[in-house]
């Protein structure tokens, strides 16, 4: 079964489309990020990748010391000056018992 001529692709049919769309204003603007504002988009990108990545180890971190029995005793909340000392204060060989 043939095609119907709307159906078949040439360069001169999507010129002439092309030229319709941008005579009727179909098109709008974009906007090109510059370089520097690329860079500061990818460094904010590294920035959220790292804090995730950090969140993630501190989470490790506690799920060890629990299924290790280790049970923070301080009133505060966690990654406190007071509890990264009570962490450095456990000894490494009770950790693997």
């Amino acid at each position: 079964m043939a095609k119907s001529p709307v159906q078949k692709k040439t360069d001169k049919r999507d010129s002439e489309a092309f030229a319709r769309c941008l005579a009727h204003h179909f098109y709008h603007e974009v906007y090109v990020p510059t370089a520097d504002e690329e860079q500061v988009k990818e460094f904010i990108r590294m920035r959220d990748d790292h804090k995730l990545a950090l969140k993630k180890v501190k989470q490790q971190i506690l799920a060890f010391c629990l299924r290790r029995g280790f049970v923070y005793p301080g009133s505060g909340s966690h990654w406190t000056v007071a509890h990264l000392k009570w962490l450095r204060s456990l000894a490494p060989e009770a950790l693997y018992k």
